[in-house]
C-alpha cells in the first residue's frame, strides 16, 4: 500500500512538472506575440508545435492537441493550489475565448490590453448566454420533476425543484444556495453530482 501511494505521488509530481513546462512554453510564446494569439485552441497547439517542435502539442494521429491547450489553461488557472508552481508561473495565466477564438495571456496582476480583455470577456458572456439558454430549455423538466417528487411524497424536494424552476424561468440561473440545497437533497437519495466550482 505504501509503495503504491509513493508511486502515485511520484506520477502526480511528474505530471505537474510536465504541465508546468508546457505552461511556461505557452507563456513565452504569447509574450513573443504581444500577449494574444488570434485563433482557436487547435491552431494554438499547431503554432506551439511549429515553434517548439515538441510532439506533445500534437495528438498521436498528428493533429493539434486541443485538449493539452485546455489542460494547460486549467493548470495555470488553478496554480494557486500549488505554491511552488505559482512561484514559478508568477500568476500568469493563458485564457481562451471559446466562441470567437483567441488565446490571451493574463499578467500576474491582471494586466492585459483592452482589446484582449474585451475578447476574453466577450467569450465569457457568450458561454453565460449559452448556459442560460440551456437552463431555460429545462424549465419543463424542473416542473415535471417537482410534480413527480411531490407525488412520491418527497415534498421538500418537490418544493425546492419548484423554487429552482421559478428562479431559472426569471433569471436563467438558480442561486448558489438553491443549488447547494438541491445537491443535498440528491445526496439523501444516493445521487452524487460532481460540481465544478
Amino acid at each position: 500500500m505504501a509503495r503504491s501511494l509513493k508511486n502515485n505521488h511520484l506520477r502526480a509530481r511528474k505530471s505537474q512538472e510536465l504541465m508546468l513546462a508546457r505552461s511556461q512554453e505557452a507563456i513565452e510564446f504569447l509574450m513573443e506575440n504581444d500577449g494574444f494569439y488570434p485563433s482557436h485552441k487547435g491552431a494554438f497547439a499547431q503554432a506551439m508545435y511549429d515553434r517548439t517542435k515538441r510532439s506533445h502539442w500534437l495528438r498521436n494521429d498528428g493533429f493539434p492537441n486541443r485538449q493539452l491547450v485546455a489542460d494547460v489553461c486549467n493548470f495555470m488557472r488553478d496554480q494557486h493550489q500549488w505554491p511552488e508552481v505559482e512561484a514559478i508561473l508568477g500568476g500568469y495565466m493563458v485564457v481562451y475565448a471559446p466562441n470567437s477564438g483567441g488565446m490571451t495571456l493574463v499578467g500576474s496582476h491582471g494586466e492585459m490590453k483592452q482589446e484582449h480583455l474585451l475578447h476574453m470577456l466577450g467569450g465569457d458572456m457568450a458561454r453565460q448566454q449559452q448556459a442560460k439558454t440551456t437552463n431555460r430549455r429545462r424549465v419543463a423538466g424542473w416542473k415535471t420533476g417537482a410534480n413527480q417528487a411531490c407525488q412520491a411524497g418527497q415534498i421538500e424536494l418537490g418544493l425546492l425543484m419548484g423554487q429552482i424552476q421559478n428562479q431559472i424561468d426569471a433569471t436563467g440561473f438558480a442561486t448558489d444556495s438553491l443549488v447547494a440545497e438541491f445537491y443535498k437533497e440528491l445526496g439523501k437519495l444516493g445521487i452524487e453530482v460532481e460540481a465544478d466550482a
